[in-house]
């Protein structure tokens, strides 16, 4: 049985995505956090976003693993790495509210660990569960798109300095979405913006994907305003997000774009 290196799983309300097709915000998931990225561990020359907020992103291997003891109390205890399967899906089951909408793979990055995504997501996807991937996009996605129900992934500029070439992750990470687009998935791009977005990268994305992808491949875009984690980064001016906007509506139409926020910790939720 196949194992995984995890940081945290808990219950909580999706607070990313806006109001776009394919978005799950605002509704409640088991969220399962995956340790160590690609991008933090350096495959694209760098060392992964300026405003990761996943603390674990460059750690392949925790000790520990924070597991919330009831949904929503935000009561923790922890539990060895790595961890199987069965124990694995027991947390899910304890965790299960009525009003879950689904689980959340997230990171990190977790197609780090695919051969366990694949046989824990079977595992959860034949006892009922809808399963939501959240990814920065930079992995194959062929062996995992049919596990997923609903999947938001990362498209960053510049600003993220995720690389030493950004277009060349970006354009990786437009492929990816475009790839669970066709395979009739509910999925949406989301950019995180700050203060230094430029707005030519932005119709540098909007452009790409209006040139090179079928209408079967398009997927919405969301705009999220980016959490100032450290003096370094500053929110953008709405005159900025509403440039930005305007860019995407053209080329995407208004009703695939939206701004977002990280709602839950506007909200001091988990």
């Amino acid at each position: 049985m196949k194992s995984a290196f995890l940081t945290e799983v808990f219950s909580s309300w999706q607070g990313e995505g806006g109001s776009v097709p394919g978005s799950c915000f605002g509704k409640r998931q088991i969220f399962v956090r995956f340790s160590g990225c690609n991008l933090a561990l350096g495959d694209f020359g760098t060392n992964g976003c300026i405003w990761c907020d996943s603390h674990f992103s460059k750690m392949r291997s925790p000790k520990l693993i924070a597991i919330e003891q009831a949904p929503g109390l935000k009561n923790f205890t922890q539990v060895q790495n790595p961890i199987n399967i069965q124990d694995l899906f027991q947390i899910v089951r304890n965790l299960t509210t009525k009003d879950l909408h689904s689980i959340s793979f997230t990171g990190g990055e977790p197609l780090l660990q695919e051969n366990f995504v694949i046989e824990f997501g079977e595992y959860l996807r034949a006892n009922g569960y809808s399963l939501y991937l959240e990814t920065n996009g930079a992995l194959s996605p062929e062996n995992v798109v049919h596990l997923f129900d609903f999947c938001c992934g990362d498209i960053k500029d510049r600003t993220a300095r995720a690389a030493k070439n950004w277009e060349q992750l970006a354009e990786k990470e437009i492929l990816f979405l475009a790839h669970f687009a066709r395979a009739g998935k509910s999925c949406f791009g989301k950019v995180v913006i700050c203060a230094e977005t430029s707005p030519n990268d932005i119709q540098w994305i909007c452009n790409y994907i209006d040139c090179n992808l079928t209408n079967r491949e398009r997927f919405p875009l969301t705009f999220q305003i980016v959490t100032p984690i450290n003096k370094e980064i500053k929110v953008p001016s709405w005159t900025l997000v509403a440039k930005c906007c305007e860019i995407a509506i053209h080329y995407l139409g208004k009703e695939n774009v939206a701004i977002s926020v990280q709602m839950h910790k506007l909200l001091g939720i988990l």
